[in-house]
C-alpha cells in the first residue's frame, strides 16, 4: 500500500469510517490504478468501481463515497484543487451479475438452509442462534439490527406462540410465524453451542456468553464483548465450517445476511408485492436499489 499509505491514518482520524477493513481493501484496489488519485478523471473512477465486483446498488454507492472522500482528502493534503469526479454509467453497469447470482437464494433454498442450522444431539437441539440470524435476515432485518437486538421485552415482545413484535431502533417488525417465534425463544434460552464432528475435529461444545443480546457470541479468551461484532461475517464462518454439501448454483461460503435479505426482497416482488409494500416490510428509506431489484425479480419470474 505504498502509494497511499501515508494518507490512510490521517483520513481515518478525520472521517467517520465504520468499516475500516472494507475501506482499506478499497484503497488496495486504488493502488492498482496507475495514475495517482489527484490526477484522476471519471475514467479512473469507472475502472475502480467496476473492479469492486459489487452485487448491490448500496455497495456501489458506498465505494463511490469512499473514493470521493479520499480523493478530496488527498487533494487537500497535496494542495491540489479537487474536481468533481463521478461515474459515467448507471449503477447497473458496475454490478457483477455472475457473483450476484452465486449468492441469490430462492424460497426453497432458504427453507433448506435454515433447516440445516440446528443440530439434534443427545442433549437436545442446539444452535438456534444461527437459524434465527437467517430467519431474521429473510424477514427484512439488517445485520446491524440483528446485532443490536436484545432479549428484553423492550426489544422482543412475544404476543403469543405465533406472533412476535421486534422493536428495533427505528422501526417495529411484526412476525407472524410460529416456527420463528419458537426459534427465538430457544435462542434466548440456550447457553451452549454445538460443533459437530468433522474430518479434522471431534464434536465439541462451546459456552455462549451470558448476554442481554439475542445473538450471543461464543466464549473465547480473545474477547469479552457480550455481543457479536459482525453477524454477517459470523454466519459466513458458520457456512464455511458446515459439512452440508453443495447447493446447486449457490456459493454458500460467500452468502451473507445482506444477501439473504436481498434474496427475500426479490422473492417478495416475485410473489406479487409492490414497491410501497416492500419499502414498508424491509425498512427501506430510499429507493436506491428497489426498482433494480424489482426488475431482477421480473426477469427471474419470466424465466
Amino acid at each position: 500500500m505504498n502509494k497511499y499509505e501515508e494518507y490512510i491514518e490521517g483520513f481515518l482520524e478525520t472521517n467517520n469510517v465504520k468499516e475500516k477493513e472494507i475501506f482499506i481493501n478499497h484503497i488496495k484496489k486504488m493502488e492498482k490504478i496507475e495514475k495517482f488519485i489527484t490526477e484522476w478523471s471519471d475514467k479512473e473512477v469507472d475502472k475502480l468501481i467496476k473492479s469492486t465486483n459489487s452485487i448491490s446498488m448500496n455497495a456501489i454507492n458506498k465505494y463511490l463515497q469512499y473514493t470521493r472522500s479520499f480523493y478530496q482528502y488527498v487533494c487537500n493534503q497535496e494542495g491540489v484543487i479537487p474536481k468533481k469526479i463521478t461515474l459515467t454509467k448507471s449503477y447497473e453497469y458496475y454490478i457483477n451479475y455472475e457473483k450476484f447470482g452465486d449468492v441469490l437464494l430462492d424460497k426453497k433454498a432458504y427453507e433448506w438452509l435454515k433447516g440445516e442450522m440446528v443440530y439434534s444431539t443427545f442433549e437436545g437441539d442446539f444452535n438456534f442462534r444461527d437459524k434465527v440470524m437467517i430467519e431474521l435476515a429473510w424477514e427484512g432485518l439488517t445485520s446491524e439490527e440483528i446485532k443490536n437486538l436484545k432479549t428484553s421485552e423492550k426489544d422482543i415482545e412475544f404476543i403469543n406462540d405465533e406472533k412476535v413484535i421486534l422493536h428495533l431502533s427505528k422501526r417495529d417488525v411484526t412476525i407472524n410465524n410460529a416456527e420463528i417465534v419458537y426459534d427465538i425463544k430457544q435462542a434466548i434460552q440456550q447457553d451452549k453451542y454445538y460443533i459437530p464432528e468433522s474430518l479434522y475435529k471431534k464434536e465439541q461444545w462451546r459456552n455462549l456468553k451470558p448476554s442481554t443480546h439475542l445473538i450471543k457470541p461464543v466464549v473465547t479468551r480473545q474477547s469479552d464483548n457480550e455481543c457479536v461484532s459482525n453477524p454477517s461475517q459470523l454466519i459466513r464462518n458458520v457456512f464455511k465450517k458446515m459439512d452440508i454439501g453443495i447447493v446447486p448454483g449457490i456459493d454458500l461460503e460467500n452468502v451473507s445476511l445482506e444477501d439473504i435479505k436481498r434474496s427475500s426482497i426479490i422473492n417478495a416482488f416475485m410473489s406479487g408485492m409492490d414497491i410501497p409494500e416492500v419499502k414498508e416490510k424491509y425498512g427501506k428509506k430510499t429507493e436506491c436499489d428497489i426498482y433494480w431489484l424489482q426488475n431482477i425479480a421480473q426477469t427471474l419470474k419470466g424465466k
